[in-house]
């Protein structure tokens, strides 16, 4: 039948709705999700015409709120009662409060437990300065403020007297330690002594040993001299050059009183080293079957330092690294002024130093 002029077509009845995916899940921060009508293509529909199909309810039912700092209050609207804000606030800062009592509480306690070790430790690294008397516990504190504070000491009373204790047991210390190295000391002399005699005893080192430890003039000339005694030069002799670290093997250039202007060079043992010691290494070189260097004691405080014994005829001495003409260019550059003279084919070095002019007789 024909359709009269004007009339609207009639609208063709709604296919039906399949839903075929899993129900919509609500994302913060997204819009409400929507329902794909699947036999109708790929096009979407509105909420608000899902919202009037016949038979079909939609609920978004959105997460229980979540307090954060600075948002507005979230209020329930399922009949439970609001949770009010200031009474979340006072819990929270409350447990806060006891979180952070407890928490400095147990620092304080750690802290005094360990005072006596901290104040240990700050006066071991910054001793007192007792080279005028003792010092004062206060002048000490205020010298070394700064590194107690690092130690996390405060200026209270308390506090002081962890650092009285600390620099009274300090000096305390020291007093023992300086007793003990004297007796230990006391002890490796008496060790080092047995060498001492035996080198005196023996045919084979008496001789030597009175001439590396005496300075001699004979004929006007002095001769010998290889070590100290105790530090110490024999009575008379004059220093006119030293060549090297006198805590090493060196040379010395001497002369005596009545060598009449002459001097000599003399390679040296180290100046602080004990006679016993200068005594092993010469019993060493002359008589190695009853003096091993396997069995060479040890003698602390006193260091054994490599010293190689040379000899020349009847004569024992520390040998000194480089030529004689390396160690004659030395001690040139070691006096005030030198000169040369050359007589009857042999060439004599002259030496002045402070004013006073010496003939070298090596």
């Amino acid at each position: 039948m024909p359709r009269p002029p004007g009339l609207a077509a009639p609208k063709p009845a709604p296919k039906p709705v399949s839903i075929v995916s899993a129900p919509p899940v609500y994302r913060p921060g997204q819009p409400a999700a929507v329902l794909r009508r699947v036999a109708a293509g790929p096009s979407a529909l509105q909420p608000t015409v899902l919202q009037r199909m016949p038979g079909l309810r939609i609920e978004h039912r959105a997460p229980p709120p979540v307090y954060r700092p600075g948002a507005p209050i979230v209020l329930a609207k399922s009949g439970v009662p609001p949770v009010r804000f200031a009474a979340i606030q006072r819990s929270l800062l409350a447990a806060h409060a006891a979180h952070r009592s407890e928490h400095n509480a147990a620092v304080t306690a750690a802290l005094a437990r360990f005072s006596p070790m901290r104040a240990h430790t700050v006066v071991a690294a910054h001793p007192p300065d007792d080279r005028h008397g003792k010092e004062a516990t206060w002048t000490y504190i205020e010298r070394v403020r700064t590194h107690l504070e690092a130690a996390y000491f405060r200026d209270r009373d308390g506090e002081s007297e962890y650092v009285d204790t600390a620099l009274t047991e300090y000096r305390a210390e020291l007093v023992e330690a300086a007793r003990r190295a004297e007796v230990q000391q006391r002890a490796s002399l008496e060790a080092l002594t047995v060498f001492e005699r035996e080198a005196t005893r023996r045919p084979a080192t008496r001789d030597i040993k009175t001439h590396m430890f005496s300075a001699e003039v004979e004929g006007g000339v002095p001769k010998g001299l290889h070590a100290y005694t105790n530090g110490n030069l024999p009575a008379g002799v004059v220093t006119v050059a030293t060549v090297g670290d006198v805590n090493e093997v060196h040379v010395l250039v001497w002369s005596k009183t009545g060598a009449a202007g002459k001097c000599k060079w003399s390679t040296m043992f180290p100046k602080y080293m004990p006679v016993g010691m200068i005594c092993w290494y010469l019993l060493n070189k002359r008589l190695p079957d009853d003096f091993t260097t396997a069995a060479r004691p040890a003698v602390p405080p006193f260091a054994w330092k490599a010293v190689t014994v040379g000899q020349s005829g009847d004569t024992n001495y520390p040998q000194y690294g480089g030529s004689e003409a390396d160690i004659r260019n030395a001690i040139k550059d070691s006096v005030d002024s030198h000169r040369s003279v050359v007589a009857s084919g042999a060439t004599k070095l002259y030496l002045t130093k402070g004013g006073v002019e010496y003939q070298l007789m090596n």
